[in-house]
């Protein structure tokens, strides 16, 4: 009695190994494409943020303590606190500028004034990352992160101030680190859903 010859399972399993690779690939694809897109949405975010600050309020700050008491600073305050309700996934937004000594420090922020968060005017952002220093000086739009300083973990958008007649002013909105990272998670289950 003769019998069967099985037939090799090579056909199959390298079926699998290219269903599996071509899964792996168009996984990496939608997750890049998904950073791409949050890239591009959060800098377009932080242009119309920054067409919404009016400059000449920002032309009349000095970035010192002295900023604390003027009417200009004080507008301003109320206009970032509506801007953060109306952009509600930004964690942050405040504007940074560079003093000729190099140092960045920080005109304004979002927090109200008796918050215990709040950065006065002035201060001094002493762990600010390295593509600040270089968005502020080149006056560049940017989108970078995950960063982390001691205020916590962010994805951080930098565009330049318009109109304003003071150099190196950037507005800087930040958006939560765990929130970014959960929307590329959620792409990266797309391909294989």
């Amino acid at each position: 009695m003769a019998t069967a010859a099985k037939k090799p399972h090579y056909p199959l399993a390298l079926a699998g190994i290219i269903l599996l690779a071509a899964g792996i690939l168009m996984t990496g694809w939608a997750v890049r494409e998904r950073a791409r897109q949050l890239r591009q949405d959060f800098l377009r975010q932080a242009d119309q943020i920054s067409q919404a600050i009016p400059s000449n309020l920002v032309n009349a700050l000095s970035g010192s303590k002295a900023d604390l008491v003027k009417p200009e600073y004080l507008r301003l305050k109320k206009h970032f606190a509506a801007l953060k309700h109306l952009y509600r996934n930004c964690r942050f937004i405040y504007l940074l500028r560079s003093r000729a000594d190099g140092e960045i420090i920080f005109l304004i922020d979002d927090q109200a004034i008796t918050a215990p968060n709040v950065i006065p005017a002035g201060s001094l952002y002493d762990d600010a990352p390295p593509e600040f220093r270089y968005g502020l000086l080149s006056e560049t739009e940017l989108v970078t992160g995950p960063l982390s300083d001691r205020r916590g973990s962010f994805i951080a958008a930098m565009t330049p101030l318009a109109n304003t007649n003071k150099p190196a002013t950037s507005l800087v909105i930040g958006l939560d680190a765990d929130a970014w990272r959960k929307s590329l998670q959620h792409a990266a289950w797309i391909p294989i859903l």
